[in-house]
C-alpha cells in the first residue's frame, strides 16, 4: 500500500495529530462549522423570547471577550477551551453537549477541510465513519469490521466495494495532504 494510503487509513493521525498542523487547524474549524450554527440559533431564540444574550455583542459582554475575539473563534480561527464551552451552555441555557459534534461528522468534516475540493464531503464524512468505527490503530490496511459497522449503520443503501474504495480514496487524500505537510508514515511506533 502506498504511503499516503496508509497514513490516512490509521486513524492515529487524529489522536496523535490533534495538536499538529494540519490536523489541528481543520478539527479546529470542523469544530466551528458545527457550534456556531448552534450557538446562533440559542441567540436568535433568545431574541425572540426577550432574554439575554441576544446577539454576539451581548454574549461577548457576558462572557468578557473582545467581540473581535468572539467572531475570530466562531470562524475557527482558534479553538475555545472547554471551559468555554461550559461558560456558553451556561449562557445560553443548552447542554454543553449540543457544541461538540459526533466524532463521525468531525473527523469527516476536518478531512473534507483538508482535502479541499479535491474530495466530495459525502466521501470525507464516510471516511469520518470509518476512523469513527474505530478500527485497529496504526493500521495501515482497510479494517474490514469497521467496514462492516458502517455499512450496518447506512442500512445496507451502499455497496460495500463501493464503499471501500471510497474510504481507501478520501484516505489517500488525507494522506497525501498530511505528506506534503512533513508527515511521515509510519508516523508513531507503539511500544507495548
Amino acid at each position: 500500500m502506498d504511503p499516503a494510503t496508509a497514513l490516512g487509513l490509521s486513524t492515529d493521525v487524529w489522536v496523535d495529530g490533534r495538536d499538529r498542523e494540519p490536523i489541528k487547524e481543520s478539527l479546529v474549524i470542523a469544530h466551528s462549522l458545527h457550534w456556531a450554527p448552534v450557538l446562533a440559533k440559542a441567540l436568535r431564540r433568545n431574541k425572540e423570547q426577550g432574554k439575554c444574550p441576544r446577539s454576539f455583542q451581548e454574549l461577548a459582554g457576558h462572557l468578557r471577550r473582545d467581540l473581535r475575539n468572539i467572531y475570530r473563534w466562531k470562524a475557527g480561527q482558534y479553538s475555545g477551551s472547554t471551559s468555554d464551552f461550559l461558560a456558553l451552555s451556561m449562557i445560553v441555557n443548552l447542554p454543553v453537549s449540543d457544541f461538540f459534534p459526533r466524532e463521525a461528522w468531525w473527523v469527516g468534516r476536518a478531512a473534507a477541510i483538508l482535502c479541499g475540493d479535491t474530495v466530495p464531503v459525502e466521501d470525507c464524512l464516510l471516511y469520518g465513519a470509518y476512523c469513527a468505527a474505530h478500527p485497529r490503530r496504526s493500521n495501515p490496511e482497510l479494517d474490514p469490521e469497521a467496514v462492516l459497522a458502517i455499512a450496518a449503520d447506512l442500512g445496507g443503501s451502499h455497496d460495500r466495494a463501493k464503499l471501500e474504495a471510497t474510504i481507501v480514496a478520501t484516505a489517500r487524500h488525507v494522506g497525501d495532504v498530511l505528506l506534503k505537510h512533513g508527515w511521515t508514515y509510519p508516523h508513531r511506533r507503539w511500544s507495548l
